[in-house]
C-alpha cells in the first residue's frame, strides 16, 4: 500500500468513528457538544494538542519515519 492509499483509508476510518456516536445516540452526542460550548478553550486546545501528539506519535510508529 503506497501512501495514499494509507491516508485515504484512515481517513475512512476517522469518518467511520466520527460517524458512530450521532449515528447511535444523536441525543446524547448533542448533550455532549453542548457541554463542549461550556469548556475553557484552553483545555480543548490542551486536550486537542495531546490528541494531535499521540496520533503523530502512532503514524511515526506504523510508518516507520516521518517523511
Amino acid at each position: 500500500m503506497d501512501g495514499w492509499e494509507v491516508l485515504l483509508l484512515s481517513l475512512g476510518w476517522v469518518f467511520v468513528f466520527e460517524g458512530i456516536s450521532p449515528l447511535i445516540a444523536p441525543e446524547r452526542w448533542l448533550a455532549m457538544l453542548a457541554e463542549l460550548t461550556k469548556a475553557d478553550p484552553k483545555v480543548i486546545r490542551a486536550a486537542a494538542s495531546v490528541l494531535v501528539a499521540l496520533g503523530l506519535v502512532i503514524i511515526w510508529s506504523f510508518l516507520g519515519k516521518v517523511s
